[in-house]
């Protein structure tokens, strides 16, 4: 399908290009808008079609505005039901093929701004009823994305409206492969803005899988065309992957057992291991395909076999061969349903929700759309594209051989004596491995990443180790003795592609991702682990990466601190982002060899290294097919748990160089004490800050030339950025002659936040609001459960903004975005949020669950939290680059870290006298806030203030004192004049809410919510076992927040005069689980099933609400406590989905058979883990 606004077919060159445009594209139908035509005979539209779409539609033109045609083939499609509207053309599509049939509909929004908001109406009418496959593409002429224009001049309430509407109508738009704009005003300085767009719904997304979106040139007009092709090229392989499910199945370990147990003919270890992995996994395939490749056929069968005895028991009674298969299958079905669900959530990478919180469909829609984002339909070829396989295959294999192959001799090096390293002793680093170290290693893989070449996920290792251990060790020791003569045969990786930006076109866009063998990945793992203790010696305080105690969020503060500070004081400096062109894959294996030694790394290291580097071999996968083998020269590979440790080692002597350049003079001093150093690394990405001179440039570029000569990590000017930092009477075009470098400006992105000079503005927190909105139009909310959703609000939705919330301050009006985004989709998932879907107060929800709540994260103490990190490293790390600097920090957030913390004093020197807590935990400024107000010195440390008590000094005489500054003085001079100080120890702070006294963000978290009332159901529920759904369920109804017939009538809504179950009162959520009739009978004869006479209703404490009656069953004496719970969850949610299937489907169970149903779904809850409730009921 092609579609593209043409800018008028009014004259024969621009129907000549769209003739062009279409004969060179293999579509079936094209969808073009604003041709500005009036009429339109067959004659021109086959000329417009290139002959080969010989049907169309026309929409005419106002005047010289608008006009929409649609071009089809008619030997490959049939169009009916063609409705002809305002701003659209809707048609039935018919594939002839194979009879699939989708509804298409093709837009041309409008471009004034009057009409916008009845265009977007129009989108919501034309909605189709639910279950039909849908798509819509067009020229929108209206975004709802920030990112999707190259300015800041945004109508957000524009934005939100067609969000809306995208939303209303169940659209997700399918990811366009190469470009990031599609329509430009074609000026020097153009604005880009992406207005042509492609979505569809799940069910035509579902059914029509196998397609990719990608701009073709835009030619004559303004706009980019788009076409959505199936995916071509060859078949993929399907090369062995252990599949995670498997260690839960019966057999498993005995299939291992057996194939791990045949005969080798290979004594060398790195031989043996390989051949026992291959054929586990060849025994492990045939076992799998034997037992469950046939699970979807089975489940569909066995769902049909079901349905038919549904339909006979209906009109007659079940024979008991009928009944015993039907019950059979049903258990059947669970098994089955369950595999495949595992396998589709295993295929969609998707790793924060547990199979039981979505179904299938949800993990089937993520797998599609990684899929189509991963696929790459073409690669720019010199001056034209390179589109069929073999051809996008060259050019991979040829830009990653050329940039792993060895480069040219080294002609340059460091004089290593001038950098004055320092070293520590890193003899250990040699030691014998152990077993439980390689044991320790594995554990710390992950279980469930993308595997190597060998397909073994870190899982198999874990799972079979008691079976493995004996090999896996030999080839660990064989390496530990440099016998590494065969270590490329399990040294081997599978590169993946993975985009840089969106629109990646050339071969240079995509970053190269390693997925190394698990043997080798299990050895690099052990050397990691051996050398991260000692990087915080080896490496200088200004880099942060891949380091224990020093953050990210570090290099940030202090960057933005320092830019601040220039701007603030009006000193000229410039703001270099360097760009180091292709950083892991260019490093110097000779280069890295020598730094090793002259940084004191045994030669046995050194050895080790080189083998894994020398040995290592690598195969691009293009689509899923992987190429030829390619030998390693040069570069770490990025997903080696090593290569980024000896990657900051490798970048580590820049500062350095800097460090002794300015110490020469060829750097001009910055000056200020704030100013620790130049640079700021955290792995490549480097920010260096210099004085806007041209000799400082010219010198700083001959020095990060000559250090890409040495280390081979040579800077990319072109994609470096400077911005000036008050440099308004310079002249930067002189100063910066000889740098072609991009100028930025602020705000600027730095590590993935806005870096600013000045307050941030909403619109700077918009992509954070649109990162999340993201997530949610992906995540297809209908598919997860209530508690699917719970999970998802809380790991991914509330995560999302702490990166940002630990740096910056944000506005209230930010979180309350933030927070409709998670009300929403908590309560109404994909659909428009109001007052009856909200069923719990936000505040309320928002609470711990020991405090009545769901636990998801109140952003606002959350945030509080976060930001006191700052606060408690200022006091234990003063080392860090920051420290003395400001911090996002306000008053609010110091009284709550004084309220938290308790200070020893020892010498003094690191507490402050007015605003430590260091007074039985108080600061003197609030025990004396008025004698505070008139102190001259406030940042006086208590050391400085005690020396001959200089605080009473400081005191501004000239104020006006009045009684109350005078009994403030006795009170704080009675509690500082006995105050001795220890000139040998050190200040010390303790964390009141932790037990090592440590802070942690957790326990800030948690002091913010001390004082409230604690929920007495809080541990019966969320510490019983039960599927997630039925906690959320339990916890709604003993909130009295369930939808039942008394609650509807306070709202007006429509709603039985009695209980659906008894028919006897109206209906409540205590009536429902404790006082009716038809409930009364289920816990009766449940009581006799699981011989607990106290469970009977008749033995039933007084309640007199929902939680009043769950609190009284769930501590029944003599009956075990946790298995009662599991069954009273069990038997509520039962006569929960009873009741609704009465109001819904006009069906009644009986007693007896809805207590089959719970003795079956007991059965199923024991055997899935539910000891105690397996304790509880009979014959488990």
């Amino acid at each position: 399908m092609l579609c593209w606004n043409v800018r008028g077919l009014n004259s024969a060159k621009r129907c000549l290009a769209v003739h062009e445009m279409i004969a060179s594209t293999t579509c079936h139908i094209a969808c073009l808008q604003e041709t500005k035509l009036q009429s339109l005979d067959s004659t021109l539209a086959r000329f417009l079609g290139a002959y080969k779409l010989n049907q169309f539609t026309f929409k005419p033109a106002q005047g010289t505005k608008g006009g929409i045609l649609i071009l089809w083939d008619d030997s490959t499609l049939d169009l009916q039901n063609i409705q002809i509207q305002r701003y659209s053309i809707t048609a039935t599509v018919t594939v002839r093929y194979n009879a699939a049939s989708f509804m298409l509909t093709t837009i041309y929004g409008p471009s004034r701004r009057a009409e916008k908001e009845n265009f977007l109406q129009h989108l919501r009418q034309i909605k189709p009823t639910p279950c039909t496959k849908w798509v819509v593409m067009g020229d929108f002429n209206i975004i709802y994305k920030a990112r999707d224009k190259n300015n800041r001049n945004l109508n957000l309430r524009l934005m939100r409206l067609f969000r809306s509407a995208l939303n209303y109508c169940e659209l997700n738009e399918i990811h366009l492969q190469n470009r990031k704009y599609t329509w430009s005003n074609e000026r020097r300085h153009p604005t880009l803005v992406r207005l042509d767009r492609f979505f569809c719904n799940e069910e035509w997304d579902t059914t029509f899988d196998d397609h990719v979106l990608h701009a073709l040139s835009s030619g004559h007009s303004d706009h980019c065309p788009l076409l959505l092709a199936h995916a071509t090229g060859p078949r993929r392989p399907s090369p062995f992957k252990f599949e995670n499910f498997w260690v839960k199945l019966p057999r498993f370990q005995e299939v291992v057992q057996k194939a791990w147990s045949q005969q080798t003919p290979h004594t060398e270890p790195f031989h043996r291991l390989g051949h026992k992995l291959f054929t586990t996994a060849r025994a492990l395939r045939d076992w799998s395909r034997n037992l469950i490749s046939d699970a979807r056929l089975k489940l569909h069968m066995a769902q049909e076999v079901i349905l038919r005895f549904d339909i006979a028991q209906e009109s007659r009674s079940l024979s008991d061969a009928e009944y015993h298969l039907r019950a059979n299958l049903k258990k059947r079905i669970l098994g089955w349903a369950a595999i495949e669900k595992a396998r589709r959530r295993q295929s969609s990478r998707v790793t924060y929700l547990r199979e039981g919180d979505a179904n299938t469909k949800f993990f089937h829609l993520k797998a599609n759309a990684r899929r189509r984002k991963n696929f790459i339909q073409r690669l720019k070829n010199g001056p034209g594209w390179a589109v069929s396989h073999q051809d996008k295959q060259t050019i991979v294999v040829d830009h990653f051989s050329n940039a792993m192959a060895c480069p040219h001799e080294r002609t340059r090096d460091f004089n290593w004596d001038a950098l004055q390293l320092q070293n520590p002793d890193l003899t250990s680093l040699v030691d014998p491995f152990s077993e439980l170290e390689i044991l320790h290693a594995i554990k710390q893989l992950p279980s469930d990443k993308a595997p190597g070449p060998d397909g073994f996920t870190g899982n198999f290792f874990k799972s079979c180790w008691h079976i493995i251990k004996q090999d896996v060790v030999a080839a660990v020791n064989s390496f530990h003795s440099l016998r590494c003569a065969d270590l490329n045969l399990l040294n081997k990786a599978n590169i993946i592609l993975i985009p840089k930006k969106e629109g990646a076109e050339s071969i240079q866009d995509f970053r190269p991702i390693s997925l190394i063998h698990a043997v080798a990945k299990i050895i690099s793992k052990l050397l990691a682990l051996r050398l991260a203790p000692f990087l915080n010696e080896l490496v200088a305080p200004c880099q942060s990466a891949f380091i224990k105690g020093r953050a990210i969020h570090d290099n940030f503060l202090y960057v933005r601190n320092i830019a601040r500070r220039f701007h603030r004081h009006k000193i000229p400096a410039l703001l270099l982002k360097l760009d180091v062109s292709k950083a892991f894959d260019s490093v110097r294996w000779d280069y890295l060899l020598d730094l090793l030694q002259r940084r004191g790394f045994p030669s046995h290291w050194r050895n080790w290294i080189a083998a894994i580097l020398t040995s290592s071999t690598s195969k691009i996968l293009l689509n899923g097919i992987p190429s030829e083998a390619i030998q390693h020269g040069r570069g770490l590979r990025q997903g080696d748990p090593l290569s980024p440790l000896l990657f900051i080692l490798a970048i580590d002597p820049l500062q350095r160089l800097l460090s002794v350049a300015t110490d020469r003079g060829l750097l001009s001093k910055l000056g200020g004490r704030m100013m620790r150093f130049r640079v700021s690394m955290y792995a490549d990405d480097a920010v260096i800050f210099i004085r806007p001179n041209r000799n400082d440039v010219q010198n700083l570029r001959k020095i990060l030339h000559l250090f890409g000569e040495t280390t081979g990590l040579t800077t990319n000017f072109q994609k470096t950025s400077v911005t000036p930092i008050s440099c308004n009477n310079i002249n930067l075009d002189d100063v910066l002659a000889d740098l072609p470098m991009a100028r930025a400006t602020f705000p600027l992105k730095y590590l993935g936040l806005p870096l600013s000079i000045r307050r941030l503005k909403k619109i700077d927190f918009l992509p954070l609001l649109e990162k999340s909105l993201g997530r949610i139009s992906g995540w297809h909310g209908r598919h997860l459960t209530q508690a699917g959703r719970i999970c998802l609000t809380k790991s991914v939705l509330s995560s999302q903004p702490v990166y940002l919330l630990t740096a910056i301050r944000t506005t209230k009006k930010t979180l309350e975005d933030l927070d409709r985004v998670r009300k929403r989709f908590l309560w109404a998932g994909d659909e428009a949020l109001t007052g009856g879907k909200c069923k719990v107060n936000w505040i309320r929800t928002c609470l711990p669950k020991e405090n009545g709540g769901l636990g998801i994260l109140n952003l606002e103490c959350f945030a509080r939290a976060l930001r006191l990190r700052w606060l408690w490293h200022e006091w234990v790390s003063p080392q860090k680059p920051w420290v003395g600097t400001e911090t996002p920090c306000d008053t609010t957030d110091r009284l709550l870290f004084a309220a938290c913390t308790q200070i020893t004093i020892g010498n003094g020197r690191r507490t402050s006298f007015w605003s430590s807590g260091w007074i039985g935990g108080c600061r003197p400024r609030d025990v004396a806030p008025n004698l505070f107000s008139i102190s001259n010195c406030k940042r006086k440390t208590v050391a400085e203030a005690l020396a001959g008590n200089t605080w009473i000094r400081d005191i501004h005489s000239n104020s006006h004192l009045t009684t109350t500054h005078l009994l403030e003085f006795c009170k704080l001079w009675e509690q500082v004049r006995n105050v001795r100080l220890l000139p040998d120890l050190e200040d010390q702070i303790h964390w009141k809410f932790t037990p090592s006294g440590t802070y942690t963000t957790a326990s800030a978290y948690k002091a913010q919510f001390i004082g409230c009332t604690k929920a007495a159901m809080s541990n019966t529920i969320w510490r019983t076992w039960a599927p997630p759904k039925c906690k959320s369920f339990t916890w709604l109804i003993t909130q009295n927040r369930v939808w039942t017939s008394d609650r509807l009538a306070t709202r007006g809504w429509p709603h039985s005069p009695s209980c659906p179950l008894c028919r006897r009162v109206i209906e409540s959520a205590h009536h429902l689980l404790s006082e009716c009739r038809y409930t009364k009978k289920i816990w009766q004869l449940a009581a006799e099933w699981i011989g607990y006479p106290q469970l009977k209703p008749n033995r039933w404490r007084p309640s007199d609400s929902a939680l009043s009656w769950w609190l009284n069953i769930s501590t029944t004496a003599a009956v075990p406590k946790k298995a009662v719970r599991s069954l009273t969850m069990l038997i509520s949610w039962e006569v929960w989905k009873e009741r609704n299937n009465r109001v819904f489907n006009q069906k009644e169970t009986p007693p007896t058979r809805l207590l089959e149903k719970v003795k079956a779904e007991a059965t199923f809850w024991a055997r899935a883990g539910a000891k105690n409730l397996a304790s509880l009921i009979p014959q488990v």
